[in-house]
C-alpha cells in the first residue's frame, strides 16, 4: 500500500526483464494511491496476473513506453497520464470488462488512446462508460457462442487494417443520439474498405441502436461480401444506425434469423446498399449513394418481408432487385413494396403456389425473360394504382421480353394491369401460347 510515493527515472534494462518498468507488479495485491511515477526507462506501471492492482489519483509521466500496461483487471481511477512514448493504456479485452476505469485524463501520449488487444469473449463483459472518453484501437475483437459484450453510449472502436469485430454470442450495443457508438477505422486518413467490419455469425444475436460502422468491408481472403455488418442466421436489431463508406455490401443478412433494420442511413458503399439472403424488416430507413441496387432480396422472401417507409436517393439504381427464381407456397406481396421500382429477372409461379401483387407495383422484367404461372396469380390494381409489366431496358421495346404466361390448372385474376413491350420469341412455346 503506497501513498505519496514518488518513483522517478527507474526502468533500466537490467538484462532479465524485458519490461523496463518504473513499477512491475506480478500477481500481487498492490495500491497505489497520489503517487507519481516519472521518467521511465519503459513502462510506467506495468502490471500482469491475478492480483488485485488499483491505481487512484496516480500521476505517470514522461515514460519511453507505456504508462500502463495492464496484463490483467486493474483499478485506475482519477489519475493523470502524460507524454508518454506510446499508449497511456495497454488492457486486453478480455480484461476490460472485470476493471474499473473513472475519471483519469490522457494528455500528450503517442496516442491518446487505449490500445485494447483482441481476445475470445467468454461469460458476461459490460465495459465502463468511461471508455467513452478516448478512442480505442483494436486488432480484432470476438464475442464467443457463450459470451456477451455490452458497450456503452459513446464508445469509439478503432479497428486496424485487418481487424474485424465477430459476434459468435449477443451483443448489446445501446448508443444515443448525443453519444453514438463508433466503429471505425484507426487511421488518420481512413479510405472505404480499410478494416473487415462487423460480423454476426450463425446462432448469434445483437441489438444495436445509434450505431455507426464506417470505412468497413475489406478483403479478409475469407468472406466474398466485403460489407459494414454481416448477418448469417442471427437474430440482429439495428435501429437509427449509419452504415457508410464501406467497401462492398452495407449490411448483407443470409440465413433464417430475425433481422430488424428500423430507421437507418447505409450510404456511400461500393455495392449494394442491402442484400437480403432471406426475409428482412427493412422501415423508416434511408439508402443513398450506393453504387449497386438500394436493396437486393429474393422473390421467396418478399412476402415474409416489411419494407414500408424507406427512400431511396442517389443509388444506381434507386431499384429493388429480386433475382429470378421459382415461388412455392403462398406469396402475398406487401403494399409497401409499390414504392420502389421492382427490377425482377424472371419468375416462375408453381403449380402448387399463389402470388399476389399489390396495387402500384411496376415490375420491370428482365429482357428476354417471363413471368409463368403454373399455380395461382391474383394482379388487382386499381384505377389510381395499376399494375404494370413491363420491361427493364433504357430503350425498351416491342418484343423486349416474353410475357406473361399462364399454363395447365393455373388461375388468374387480372384488373387494372398494364402489360407492355412483350412478346419476345419463347422457343420453348408453341406459337398460340406465346
Amino acid at each position: 500500500d503506497l501513498d505519496h510515493v514518488t518513483i522517478e527515472y527507474a526502468g533500466r534494462d537490467d538484462g532479465v526483464s524485458l519490461n523496463y518498468t518504473g513499477v512491475e507488479i506480478h500477481s500481487s495485491d498492490v495500491r497505489l494511491s497520489h503517487a507519481t511515477i516519472r521518467h521511465s526507462g519503459g513502462t510506467g506501471v506495468y502490471a500482469t496476473g491475478s492480483g488485485n492492482v488499483v491505481l487512484d489519483s496516480t500521476t505517470i509521466t514522461g515514460c519511453t513506453r507505456y504508462g500502463v500496461y495492464a496484463g490483467g483487471s486493474i483499478t485506475l481511477t482519477n489519475s493523470l497520464i502524460g507524454d508518454s512514448g506510446d499508449y497511456p493504456l495497454r488492457i486486453a479485452s478480455k480484461d476490460i470488462g472485470a476493471s474499473v476505469f473513472a475519471e483519469n485524463t490522457f494528455t500528450g501520449n503517442t496516442p491518446d488512446a487505449v490500445l485494447v488487444i483482441g481476445a475470445t469473449l467468454t461469460g458476461g463483459h459490460a465495459w465502463s462508460p468511461w471508455l467513452a472518453s478516448y478512442p480505442l484501437h483494436l486488432d480484432w475483437l470476438q464475442v464467443g457462442s457463450a459470451g456477451t459484450l455490452t458497450l456503452p453510449a459513446g464508445i469509439g472502436l478503432h479497428f486496424d487494417g485487418d481487424g474485424e469485430f465477430g459476434v459468435d454470442g449477443t451483443l448489446t450495443a445501446l448508443g444515443t443520439e448525443n453519444q453514438p457508438i463508433t466503429m471505425t477505422a484507426n487511421s488518420d486518413a481512413p479510405v472505404p474498405a480499410f478494416w473487415n467490419g462487423l460480423y454476426f455469425n450463425s446462432g448469434s444475436a445483437g441489438n444495436l441502436d445509434h450505431v455507426t460502422v464506417e470505412y468497413a468491408g475489406r478483403n479478409d481472403g475469407v468472406s466474398l461480401n466485403y460489407t459494414g455488418v454481416e448477418i448469417h442466421s442471427s437474430d440482429v436489431r439495428l435501429s437509427h444506425a449509419i452504415i457508410r463508406n464501406c467497401g462492398g455490401t452495407g449490411v448483407y443478412t443470409t440465413g433464417d434469423g430475425d433481422v430488424t433494420l428500423q430507421s437507418i442511413t447505409v450510404t456511400g458503399c461500393s455495392r449494394y446498399g442491402v442484400y437480403a439472403g432471406g426475409a428482412i424488416t427493412l422501415t423508416d430507413s434511408l439508402i443513398s449513394d450506393n453504387a449497386d441496387y438500394a436493396l437486393r432480396i429474393p422473390a421467396a422472401s418478399i412476402g415474409s418481408s416489411e419494407l414500408a417507409g424507406n427512400t431511396f436517393s442517389g443509388n444506381s439504381p434507386d431499384a429493388v432487385l429480386v433475382p429470378g427464381g421459382n415461388l412455392d407456397g403462398t406469396h402475398v406481396w406487401p403494399a409497401s413494396l409499390a414504392q420502389y421500382p421492382v427490377h425482377l429477372d424472371w419468375l416462375t409461379v408453381a403449380s402448387d403456389a399463389g402470388l399476389t401483387l399489390p396495387p402500384g407495383v411496376v415490375l420491370y422484367m428482365g429482357e428476354h425473360k417471363f413471368l409463368k404461372a403454373y399455380g395461382a396469380l391474383l394482379a388487382r390494381g386499381t384505377p389510381t394504382m395499376p399494375i404494370t409489366l413491363t420491361v427493364n431496358s433504357p430503350a425498351p421495346l416491342a418484343g423486349s421480353w416474353q410475357g406473361l404466361s399462364l399454363y395447365g390448372n393455373s388461375s388468374g385474376v387480372l384488373e387494372y394491369v398494364t402489360l407492355e413491350y412483350a412478346g419476345d420469341n419463347d422457343y420453348s412455346l408453341p406459337p398460340s401460347q406465346t
